[in-house]
């Protein structure tokens, strides 16, 4: 046997011993398995969230019971699998892969104390002290750069993001404030400054507007957009249970009175034949105040009669009816005798 076969055969036997020893269960354990970044702590004993921006912005979630609400917003109802999400990704934070150790990295990476992408404090169990983690930048999609504030240590985090701790409070919330079936409304009123609408469905599901001529007719597509907004009102942020003054609700900008008329879903058997092909409708009034415009751009303070609740509700979503007058709505006549001239 020469020396370069004897050269090989060593070879090839060394990378045989190093394969087995890559492939053994015990040399993939001899790793120090990650942690939880909060230790001990398990999503469902979080009872306060509070995310603050770059800036000053800055939002409360605290639980009630076993209902999240927004304190700061008056105790608006949260969105609760948003909340719980939010807590349990929070809480499944592990301490791999570390990125770095020094305080010096935090600006860098800003999970530092002033400058930070999101500064999320929380409280857990019956303990009251705050909890605090930095979340930095992201160096790819759902990755972020993320720091305890109890340690140096920034490690970084999969499967989060910053829109995942949003300080908006339309992010937390489902923002449908008012919502009726269009099918359903018989009736709608508006009371502005210019004076009131009143339209009424008819018989043939055409809408029907008092104080017209026999000679004039409604804009079909006016109506029907009129009454599209009507039935879905979205806010942009809730503001509380407690009026103001400023609200501008003992004077307010438009009134909408919707009138629907809902079949209740009794499936009875000792209903009568007659009964069941002529099923007992019942009527509801729903009132809409639309107060005053904000200050500040957020747009008109609204109050359903459903809700005990006023909201900011965006300008482009109810200034018409704060707007249009009854001339609005009718057709434009056009002059038979108008001809179409050429350009010259």
């Amino acid at each position: 046997m020469t020396r370069a076969n004897k050269i090989l055969i060593i070879i090839l036997f060394m990378q045989v011993l190093l394969a087995l020893y890559m492939f053994q269960p015990w040399s993939k354990g001899s790793e120090t398995p990650a942690e939880n970044l909060f230790a001990g702590i398990g999503a469902e004993e979080i009872s306060e969230i509070a995310i603050k921006g770059e800036k000053e912005t800055a939002i409360q979630i605290q639980k009630t019971g076993d209902k999240w609400i927004l304190p700061g917003c008056g105790g608006y109802p949260a969105d609760q699998a948003k909340v719980s999400l939010l807590a349990e990704k929070i809480t499944g934070l592990a301490t791999k892969p570390l990125v770095a150790r020094k305080k010096s990295s935090h600006k860098r990476l800003k999970v530092s104390a002033d400058a930070f992408e999101r500064l999320i404090t929380f409280k857990a169990g019956d303990k009251k002290e705050d909890h605090t983690l930095y979340l930095g930048t992201a160096p790819s999609y759902k990755q972020m750069h993320v720091r305890s504030g109890a340690g140096d240590e920034v490690y970084l985090a999969r499967d989060i993001s910053v829109w995942e701790a949003d300080i908006e409070p339309s992010s937390w919330i489902d923002t449908l404030y008012f919502s009726v079936k269009e099918e359903d409304v018989v009736g709608l009123s508006i009371k502005n400054a210019h004076g009131t609408i009143d339209l009424e469905r008819g018989d043939q599901n055409e809408w029907i507007a008092k104080g017209i001529k026999p000679e004039e007719k409604l804009d079909v597509a006016q109506i029907e957009g009129m009454i599209a907004k009507a039935v879905s009102i979205r806010m942009d942020e809730p503001i509380g249970q407690e009026e103001s003054p400023s609200f501008g609700m003992e004077s307010p900008s438009a009134v909408l009175t919707i009138r629907t008329e809902v079949t209740p879903g009794d499936k009875s058997d000792d209903k009568t034949e007659a009964q069941q092909k002529e099923p007992h409708k019942v009527e509801k009034t729903h009132t809409i105040l639309i107060g005053a415009r904000d200050e500040k751009e957020k747009g008109y303070i609204v109050k359903s009669s459903g809700s005990p609740f006023y909201v900011y509700v965006p300008s482009y979503a109810v200034e018409p009816f704060v707007e249009k007058k009854l001339a609005d709505l009718m057709e434009t006549a056009q002059d038979p005798e108008a001809k179409i001239q050429d350009p010259e």
